[in-house]
């Protein structure tokens, strides 16, 4: 997701979080990176890779989590085991008081339509994760096309930043941790396995220092 940091730091200045305990660690049998940044003016940024030995499944994610201007939390991830490759682009609803703004979004994806769809499973966020949210699939002929899926979605959720007011940091950051203490007391696809591996309490010193701030 380099590409996608630098484009961050481009409108808004990174800065790294020292987080040295989370720089390279172990999930079961995935060994596992990860880096939290502040982005100034826009909030918390985190990067996380996952390699398993012999390289037969990576993964990695980045999530954009907006304290300082009223945007939902972005998290992008894209997963490659066996051939296969599947991106997850989701927005959770994390407004104090902007509406959602999903008709950009909405568009992009129909010039995507020919990429496949992944399979959504109901789970306790739904109510808050953005229709605009997409899993595709495909192989590693479809790479480009999926990356460029990744690229036209990313850069139109950055105009929007642009665009979107300012909003109070203690507030906001209240409302987005009400999705991110919700993943730690309910589950969801990624923390199962932290919550297994780490336990509770180290999952959520790992996700308020370094995944969502």
């Amino acid at each position: 997701m380099k590409e996608l940091l630098e484009k961050i730091n481009e409108a808004y200045p990174l800065e790294e979080i020292s987080a040295k305990e989370y720089e390279h660690f172990k999930v079961g049998m995935m060994n596992m990176t990860a880096k939290g940044y502040e982005a100034k003016g826009l909030g918390h940024v985190s990067v996380m890779e996952g390699k398993m030995p012999l390289g037969i499944m990576t993964m990695t994610s980045f999530v954009v989590n907006p304290f300082d201007i009223d945007m939902p939390l972005l998290s992008v991830d894209m997963i490659k085991a066996m051939g296969n490759i599947s991106i997850y682009l989701e927005q959770f609803d994390t407004l104090l008081n902007d509406k959602r703004k999903e008709d950009v979004f909405l568009n992009i994806l129909k010039e995507y339509e020919d990429l496949q769809e992944g399979e959504k499973k109901e789970n306790w966020y739904d109510d808050i994760l953005y229709g605009c949210s997409t899993i595709k699939k495909g192989k590693k002929k479809d790479e480009r096309r999926i990356l460029e899926l990744r690229d036209t979605y990313f850069n139109a959720y950055l105009d929007q930043c642009k665009d979107t007011h300012e909003c109070d940091r203690i507030e906001k950051k209240k409302k987005a941790d009400e999705y991110s203490n919700g993943l730690i007391n309910n589950g969801g696809p990624s923390t199962d396995v932290f919550l297994k591996n780490f336990g509770k309490e180290r999952t959520e010193e790992f996700f308020h220092k370094v995944m969502f701030g």
